[in-house]
This record gives C-alpha cells, structure tokens and sequence, in this order.
C-alpha cells in the first residue's frame, strides 16, 4: 500500500497528483484563514494579559498610595500638633516638660497602634538635639546607639539624613536594628519635616514594615520572570519586589503606560505607573516568557487541534483525488493496454487520454476511409453472395448488410439479369461503355418503384436486385420497364440486352431469384426466343422442370445434416416453383431429387437396403398417380434418409467436426480465414458449414474464429516477449485495436494486463 502511495505521489504529472494539488491549493485558504485566526486570538490573549498586568500595577499603586496617605496625615498631625510646637519652642518650663510627656505617648502608642504598616516613629528635633519616641526622650546619640541603628547608615550619615528637610519623602528601604529586643527588620523611612511653612526645625520620622508592604506584591511579582518597584520623588527605589536584575535605570524616564525593552539579554514588557501625587513611580517588568507561558496551555491547545484538522484535511484530499483519479486512470490503463507506464504517464493521464483518443479517432476515420473505398467493392460482394445464397440465415445477412451500409427498407425482392450483345465490330470498350450505360439506365428506370442494386458479374452480363414495397402489382411493371430498356438500348446504341426475370419473394429467395433469372436468360439464348424472358413463362411449359444446381447443394447439405425440416421446406420450395409441370415431369423431377439424397448414401458408403429394406423408392415413385402422392412420397423417402443419417452419423459427424475445428486452428493466423475457406478445404456446401458450427460448436463461425484467435494470442503472451502490435499482426488483424478488444471480450481483461498477471514483460 505505501509503495502504491508513493508511486502516486512520485508521477508529478498523473491526475491523481494534480488533482491533490489542486484540493490542496483549496486547503491553503482556510489553512490561512486558521493561521491569521489563530495570530489574532493569541494577539488578543497577550493583549489582556498585558491588560490584566496593567490593571495590577494599577491596583498596587492604589493601594500603596492609600497606604502612604494614611501615613502622610498620621505625619501631618503630628507636625501640626500643639504639644510638639509648644516643646519645641519652650523648652524649660514645665509645662512644656507636661507636654513632652504627652507628645512622647501620642508618638509612641497612638500612632503605632494605628496603622499595621507603622513599625515604629519618632521626632527628630534639630535645635533641641532631642529625639522623641514613643518611650523616651533620647539625645540624638543616645537613639541611635542604643535604641535603633541602621546598617548601611553611620551616626554622622544617619545625623545628615536627620538634618535634611523633607515633605512627605520616602527613603530607600533600611535595614534596622531594634536594641530593645525586636532584632533586625527591613523598614521603609517616611519622614516629613515640621512645622509647616517654615524652617525646619525637625523631622518626623516613621518606619514602615517592609515585609507587610512587599507581601501583598510577592504573590504577582515574587518570580524570577518579573519584578516591581517604586521609586520616590527624588528618584530613588524605595524597594523592589522580585527579579531585581530586571530592574533597569532607564525604564524610570519612560512615559505613563506599557513599554516593551530589554533587561540585559531578556525581552521584557514594562509598564510604568505614576502615582497619585504624579511625582513617585510605579513600574513593573515582566519577561515575555512569561506571558508567553501564561498563554501557553490555549495555546498548544489550538496548535494540536489545528495541526490534527490539518492532517484530516490532507488525508481527505489526498483520499478525494484518489477516488477522483482512479475513475481517469482505469480510462487511461484501458487506453492505453499494451503500451509502457512511463509512455502513459508522461504527460498526465489527461494528455494521455486526449492523445490517445485523437489516435483512435484518426484510426477510426482511416478504417471509415478504408471501408468507404471499398464499399463499392465489398457491396458487390455481398449483392453476389446474396444472390448465390452464400449467407446463411438472416441474421448473418442483416449484420453484413450494416457492415458495409446497405440497408434493405422493403420486405420483398426480385433479380433481373442482363446479357449484352453488341455487333462483332464493336471492341470491348464499347461493351464496357454499353454496360455502363446499361447499369445506369436500370437505376433511373426502376428508382420509382423499388430500390435497384446493380452487380457487373460477368464479361457480357450485370444481375439487379429489386427491393419493393408489395409483391401484388410489381410483376407486370417490372415487364414493362423492362421491355422499354431494352428497346431504348437497342434504338439509342444498337445494342442487344437480353433480358430474364426471376419470381419476387421475400428475403430468403434473393438466390432463388437470381438463379430463376439466370435460367430464364439462358433459356433465352437457346431458344433464341426475343423480348423478355420470366422464369414463370418456362415453368408453365409442361415438357420442362426447374432444379437449379443451388437448389441441389442446398438439398445434399441438409440430407448430410439429418435436416428434416429443412429438407421439407426445400422440397415445397421446389415443388411451388414447378407447380406447373406436367405428370411426367414431374415424376422426373422427383427422381431427381430422389437422386440428390442417394449421392448422399453413396459418399457416406450406406447401403440403400438398410434404409428401404423391403420396397425400392424409385419403384414407390413409378407407380405414384398424382403430383401429390409424388410429392407426399418423397417427403417419406427423404425424411426416412435424414432420420437414419441423424441416428447413424453421430462417429463421422464428430471426427468431420474435430477436423474442420483442426483446421480453424491450424490456419487462424491466415487473414483470409472464412466460411468459404473452410467449405472448399473440404469440398462442403457455404450454408452446410456454417449450420454445422452452430449445431456442433454451439456458437456461429465469426465468434469461433475469435476465440481461437485468442487462445492463440495468450499462447504468445506467455511463451513470448513479442509487443502486442506484432502479435496482432500474426494472428491476421490490421492493427492492436481489434486483437485488444477481442481479448478482453473473451477474457475479461487486456493483453497488457494479462501479461502483467503473468509475470512476464515485454515491448508494447
């Protein structure tokens, strides 16, 4: 099967290759239409993942704003604070130490306790050099030596940082550590200068859990694939939640919105949030990978599924043009049997087809070219053998008749035969140009009233077959146009046309008829009788009797057979055509036919006293009375030799019949093979021959011949690697057609198949 596939798939130029092409073109537009589809539905998905990043970036910087608003007014009250103003303006009475007192439990407790973000606050009084915080009061030293320090800060750099004025800042996240018991903790420093308006007289400063604020962002941005970070006002990141190598400086300088940039050699999709005091910044920086893998799973989903309807397609289109082609290719291989693959296929079985068909056509014409030369030739042919009753039964006749286009349109016929007599001087030109003129004259005298068909078959003679409508009025017409030709002859060319016409019947009397006519002009040339002669006119005459030699043959062949019902039918045939003659006569005439059957007896050695044991039959007939007990008396006799011909012939008939089948096979490469050849190879009677193939073969002669022919032809097929053209030749046809279509009518198959289920190869 796979080398049959790939056979097809290999012949670029076989239907079934261009017929795939073809479907496969068709596939290409909704295979397209799948691609952009698919692009469009995978553009979509990014386009709402990057949506759905947006809208998360979005939601963190919400929240994160919030949350620095609450801890901006948590600042703000405290810098607006009347204890706070009140200390830091005086600082030794003691109220003021009252109100220290209550400054240090609002900055401790109240806010603390607050805000869950708020790890701890305190006030950084610059001219008091005082830090409060919600437990104490600390000299600056003091704080950080023993109550918190920064890591990354020294005093002096922590000092510096305290010093500073600030408005709502944050600063890079910190790690602190808590002397008081806490340890270490990341925090993010708030710090806001105080009091508002003026010189700053100090800070407020309040640190935020870093793990609280970062924790809500790790769940989306906690991957390698992704990061986030926040950046103040002053421009530094304050933190940064994930991949922090993703962090890029530039990305700070881009617009509000979505971006798509490199983070070292990664591709990534920035988006940039401003915040809602439009000076801090969010941004976020996702791998594409990352996306790409979140639209992964509908992804190969619809990769899979397309790539299997893709499959399906080619599949069926490749299953469609195989049955599409298969029809065309059975076409081309029956085109073109016998002849080689790569010659068939060369050009596509369609070029081949046309070619081939063209050929066909063309030989077709010449055959109808041949044919129509001929057809004069081959009509005459078969006018003689009508008229010699040479075609056996009817429909041997119709389908030569079709053969050559001679169509009989009427049921009943009549010969006339002429014989031309010029003066001794004329020479046999003028005989040539007289029956010339003869021929022509009888088709123009005799076109109203039937179909003439006119045959030259002999030096001085032509014989006419009339083919008419109704037999009751046509006798005497035929008389009168026939004594008008012959007197116009003899007036306008001097010329002597003896004329006899033969009795009109249906079909199967055309030989009877012509020999009738034959008869009636030989009668006429040994009378010497003038005018037109009928062979009704000689049967009248009691002294004569009519028994042609036709007549004969026909009555030995069926005494030969065991023919009683055709013996019968010929022998009411002759009696009606001498229903005329006289008593004596006709007693010679039966002892005639009477003669006919015992030349049968003679050639079979039979002894007639085998048949006839007590009574000679020619005694029975001399003491018969009447024509009728003649003719009941001859019917017995004959019928007794047909029945004991029939019983005993059984041992020759078949070693006649293994013979002549012998012979047929002997001699079927001969072109010429025939019914006629068969009858004179073995001096039978044309009709005896062709009643004993359908008797003893079971079939007619023609479609005998044929399959002998092509037991012949399959003899050289397997023994030989002769191309099917050659043997053609040998076995008598003109060209391959015909041997191939016999063959395969016999066999089923062609030659070229035949050889191939053989096994064998050879030349086509």
């Amino acid at each position: 099967m796979l080398k049959k596939w790939r056979q097809l798939l290999t012949q670029k130029n076989s239907l079934f290759y261009k017929y795939l092409l073809a479907l496969l073109a068709l596939l290409i537009v909704p295979t397209l239409l799948g691609v952009a589809m698919f692009q469009v539905s995978m553009h979509s998905m990014e386009k709402e993942v990057r949506e759905n990043s947006r809208k998360t970036l979005e939601q963190v910087q919400k929240t994160l704003d919030r949350d620095l608003e609450n801890i901006r007014r948590i600042a703000m009250d405290l810098a607006e604070s009347e204890e706070l103003i009140n200390f830091t303006y005086n600082k030794d009475n003691v109220e003021s130490l009252y109100r220290l007192a209550k400054l240090t439990e609002k900055t401790g407790k109240n806010y603390n306790d607050q805000n869950a973000l708020i790890v701890e606050s305190f006030v950084y009084m610059k001219e008091n050099e005082v830090v409060l915080s919600g437990r104490a009061k600390y000299t600056p030293r003091e704080f950080y030596n023993y109550f918190m320090k920064i890591e990354e800060w020294s005093y002096d750099e922590w000092i510096l940082h305290m010093d500073g004025q600030y408005f709502n800042d944050t600063l890079p996240a910190q790690i602190v550590e808590f002397k008081l018991g806490e340890g270490k903790k990341r925090v993010i420093p708030y710090i806001h200068s105080y009091p508002m308006g003026g010189s700053s007289q100090g800070n407020i400063v309040i640190f935020l859990d870093y793990d609280k604020i970062t924790a809500a962002f790790e769940s989306v941005y906690g991957s390698e694939q992704s990061c986030m970070y926040y950046i103040n006002q002053s421009g530094n990141v304050i933190f940064t939640v994930g991949n922090e190598t993703l962090r890029q400086e530039g990305f700070a300088s881009l617009e509000e919105g979505s971006h798509t940039g490199k983070a070292g050699s990664k591709s990534v999709l920035v988006f940039k949030q401003n915040g809602e005091n439009r000076n801090s910044q969010y941004i976020s920086v996702e791998d594409r990978k990352k996306i790409k893998a979140q639209t992964a799973p509908v992804r190969n989903v619809v990769v899979i599924y397309f790539l299997l309807m893709l499959l399906v397609g080619v599949a069926l289109a490749a299953y469609v043009a195989y049955r599409g082609s298969k029809p065309v290719e059975e076409l081309a291989r029956s085109l073109g049997a016998g002849e080689k693959e790569n010659e068939k296929h060369s050009g596509g079985e369609f070029a081949y087809i046309s070619s081939r068909v063209k050929q066909l056509v063309q030989e077709k014409n010449e055959a109808e070219n041949i044919m129509r030369r001929q057809q004069p030739a081959l009509r005459k042919n078969l006018l003689v053998k009508m008229m010699n009753g040479n075609l056996g039964d009817i429909e041997d006749l119709n389908t030569a008749c079709r053969a050559v286009g001679l169509e009989f349109r009427y049921p009943f016929y009549c010969v006339v035969a002429f014989d031309v007599q010029l003066p001794e001087e004329q020479s046999d030109s003028d005989l040539a140009l007289v029956k010339y003129a003869l021929q022509n004259v009888a088709e123009e005298v005799f076109a109203d009233i039937a179909d003439p068909y006119i045959v030259d078959n002999e030096w001085s003679q032509i014989s006419m077959l009339l083919n008419f409508a109704a037999e009751n009025w046509t006798q005497q017409t035929i008389l009168e146009k026939c004594r008008f030709m012959q007197n116009f002859m003899q007036e306008q060319l001097e010329a002597d046309v003896g004329i006899g016409v033969g009795e009109s019947g249906a079909g199967s009397t055309v030989s009877l008829s012509f020999a009738q006519a034959k008869e009636a002009l030989d009668y006429r040339k040994l009378s010497g009788k003038e005018g037109v002669i009928c062979f009704s006119d000689l049967v009248q005459q009691s002294h004569k009797y009519y028994y042609s030699m036709q007549q004969e043959n026909q009555l030995l062949s069926s005494v030969m057979m065991g023919d009683e019902e055709g013996v019968a039918r010929l022998l009411d045939e002759i009696i009606q055509m001498n229903h005329n003659a006289s008593l004596d006569m006709s007693k010679c005439l039966f002892f005639d036919l009477m003669s006919t059957a015992l030349k049968v007896m003679n050639s079979e050695e039979i002894d007639m006293n085998a048949i006839f044991p007590q009574e000679s039959p020619f005694e029975k007939l001399v003491g018969c009375s009447s024509i009728g007990e003649l003719r009941d008396n001859t019917k017995e006799l004959l019928g007794e030799i047909c029945r004991y011909m029939k019983a005993n012939r059984t041992g020759k008939k078949e070693m006649l019949g293994q013979a002549i089948l012998e012979y047929v096979k002997n001699n079927c490469e001969n072109n010429a093979m025939s019914l006629e050849m068969v009858a004179n190879a073995f001096s039978l009677n044309y009709t005896y021959v062709s009643h004993f193939f359908k008797d003893y073969i079971g079939e007619n002669f023609s479609n005998y011949v044929t399959g002998v022919k092509v037991e012949k032809a399959i003899e050289y097929l397997k023994q030989t690697d002769l191309p099917i053209s050659e043997i053609a030749g040998k076995l008598g046809y003109a060209n391959s057609a015909v041997l191939i279509r016999n063959f395969k009518k016999v066999t089923g198959v062609t030659p070229g198949q035949f050889r191939k289920m053989e096994g064998k190869t050879g030349s086509e």
